[in-house]
């Protein structure tokens, strides 16, 4: 027999409420492991690209490899800079006899002195489908060098007496992306840019 004492009312109220979209806890709240997890797990999947098009294409995956490295540069706060970029890519599809498909890789990087955007360098690849349709390839490593704006003192006399301060431009390319191509004559079957807009640099 139901309790005379509990109603609707009291029911309802009782009731446990989730919270919505506006009271969920904002990045700010989540506890800094949770969230430096979550920052990692982004910034390692951002490297893994996938295109296909048309019923007989390939689809790709890269990785980008990466090494830096940093020199001080004598007389300033700021380092010069190398880094070092391979592709590894991995196509699968259906193999083709005779192939007649062939692939191209390119690096592109930014000129710090003119803010142009540049191809760093590129290649070409035949594609081998093995008998489970897959190919990995690797590109060459490529290398560039950059330092950003920054100042120097001049020293004069022999007491070496701080100078007038003179303001140096950044210099060098720095990588910025890359973009994989491939071909079946003059048509193309897949390709990925990342960002996608570097598309408009390819040659």
């Amino acid at each position: 027999m139901p309790n005379p004492g509990v109603t609707l009312r009291g029911i309802l109220l009782r009731w446990p409420v989730h919270p919505t979209i506006d009271q969920r806890p904002s990045p700010m709240n989540i506890p800094a492991p949770l969230f430096l997890c979550a920052l990692f797990t982004a910034v390692f999947t951002s490297s893994q690209v996938r295109a296909q098009t048309g019923p007989n294409a390939i689809r790709m995956e890269v990785r980008v490899l990466s090494e830096q490295d940093r020199k001080d540069l004598k007389g300033t706060q700021v380092d010069a800079v190398t880094q070092k970029k391979t592709l590894a890519i991995v196509a699968t599809g259906a193999a083709k006899n005779p192939e007649t498909r062939k692939g191209k890789w390119m690096v592109f990087g930014r000129n710090l002195t003119n803010e142009n955007v540049v191809l760093i360098d590129s290649g070409e690849f035949k594609i081998d489908l093995s008998d489970h349709g897959v190919q990995r390839f690797e590109s060459k490593e490529v290398s560039t060098e950059s330092a950003r704006e920054h100042a120097t003192a001049a020293r004069k006399g022999a007491n070496a007496q701080r100078g007038k301060i003179k303001k140096v431009g950044a210099t060098g390319t720095k990588y910025i992306g890359y973009g994989v191509q491939i071909r079946d004559g003059a048509n193309i079957v897949a390709e990925v840019f990342d960002p996608p807009s570097l598309k408009q640099n390819s040659p």
